[in-house]
């Protein structure tokens, strides 16, 4: 099955070849586990909340269209959250172009260690897109509250075999999507199309930062931000 992570991220400019496998194997380990791990546990990525060493869509020193591979592997080896053994690499597609390559490792937490927690893609030895799993609990609410309003939203159904449901929030100015997903439940999806709008509480299962000279190619399928269902 060559399921998605996010639709409109699928519609513009991306493909996903080994998404299903990554978010299946990411989601495993963490939805399940998020919410126990200590606020203080080095081996938990929260920069995008805490803005350390740098603010989002930075992330650890590396800024995207800026940072190169040598600068991308370097950092990693820095990381306490990263397993340094389990270094992978596959070729991507970068706006069409199969020459990019994105860098895998896993991530030591929680045990076992959790498979592709972050993937980084590199095209002409420049970073352009970082996708990481959450491992804490993280809400919609949360982050606007720290971005401010969405520039769009998006939903789709999962998969039409086995439903489920993805929900993005999408910043185009700073490069930033954040997305919701559950590969069996339709409920938020179903709800949003009553035109019930987003639950501020809905759990982050993904964050995406991109290059915003070249990543944002298509408004289809994406709806104008309307606010949260509750206060």
């Amino acid at each position: 099955m060559n399921s998605r992570l996010s639709f409109h991220f699928r519609t513009r400019y991306i493909n996903r070849s080994k998404e299903g496998l990554w978010i299946i194997l990411v989601l495993s380990g963490l939805i399940v586990a998020g919410c126990a791990n200590s606020s203080n546990d080095t081996r938990i990525d929260r920069s995008f909340l805490t803005g350390k060493p740098c603010e989002a869509p930075c992330w650890y020193g590396l800024e995207l269209d800026k940072a190169n591979e040598d600068d991308v592997r370097q950092t990693l080896k820095t990381l306490p959250f990263i397993d340094q053994t389990t270094m992978r690499e596959w070729t991507a597609p970068w706006l069409g172009d199969w020459s990019a390559k994105e860098i895998h490792p896993n991530c030591v937490y929680p045990v076992p260690a959790t498979t592709g927690c972050v993937g980084l893609l590199i095209y002409n030895d420049k970073l352009k897109q970082i996708r990481m799993s959450i491992a804490y609990e993280l809400t919609f609410g949360t982050v606007v509250e720290k971005l401010g309003p969405p520039d769009y939203m998006s939903y789709d159904i999962y998969h039409p075999e086995v439903g489920g449901c993805v929900i993005d929030l999408g910043w185009t100015t700073k490069g930033i999507d954040v997305e919701y997903l559950d590969t069996r439940d339709e409920s938020k999806c179903k709800s949003i199309k009553k035109g019930n709008g987003v639950d501020r509480s809905t759990i982050v299962s993904g964050l995406f930062y991109y290059s915003v000279k070249e990543g944002f190619k298509s408004t289809e399928g994406l709806f104008p931000w309307t606010g949260f269902t509750s206060p």
